[in-house]
């Protein structure tokens, strides 16, 4: 078990993040922040609050170095792409409707024990 230390600095939207890897920043609201950590990966991340619920994407990063084909990769077999995990955002749209749904039958939940108490 490691110790961690972090500490939060809020100015409107704009959240600094405080840590042992350095400073890292975030920008949005409750529930939705884009930003980028400590480390300098990019990231957004979706939570419903009050619950725990947190999703978080971080984004490829973009490099800069160009690996040029070598004459032994001509003959070799490329592997078949998937339908795995990836840049599709399948699994972003999922949890947004999930959210969406959860939000929806708290609403619901509220109404009805509102009138039924009143």
């Amino acid at each position: 078990m490691g110790l961690y230390f972090r500490k939060s600095v809020r100015f409107g939207p704009l959240r600094l993040n405080l840590s042992g890897h350095g400073i890292g920043y975030s920008l949005g609201a409750t529930g939705l922040r884009v930003g980028r950590s400590s480390t300098g990966r990019r990231y957004t991340s979706m939570s419903l609050p009050g619950t725990g619920l947190r999703y978080i994407s971080y984004q490829k990063s973009s490099s800069r170095y160009v690996r040029r084909p070598s004459p032994l990769d001509a003959g070799a077999v490329q592997p078949a792409k998937g339908r795995g995990c990836g840049s599709c955002g399948g699994c972003l749209v999922a949890f947004v409707v999930i959210i969406a749904l959860l939000t929806l039958l708290g609403e619901v939940v509220s109404i009805v024990q509102g009138t039924s108490h009143g």
